[in-house]
């Protein structure tokens, strides 16, 4: 009931949500993992993968700061 009241403040707010698609989201997703697959070794992959990422998102955190 309560989630009912915040959709319908929403649909109010910003329109029908069918203009929104996850889309693009998923396609940068998709890609995202495809290239860091390529870029293991094959072996132990998922944890290349995962490294990776949080390597990438420690350089991002470190670029937010320094600017």
């Amino acid at each position: 009931m309560h989630l009912g009241r915040h959709i319908s403040q929403s649909i109010r707010g910003m329109g029908s949500g069918d203009n929104f698609t996850p889309d693009i989201s998923e396609r940068s997703y998709i890609s995202n993992v495809r290239e860091l697959y390529q870029y293991s070794n094959i072996v132990n992959y998922i944890g290349q993968m995962l490294k990776n990422i949080a390597w990438s998102a420690g350089l991002v955190c470190m670029q937010v700061t320094l600017s």
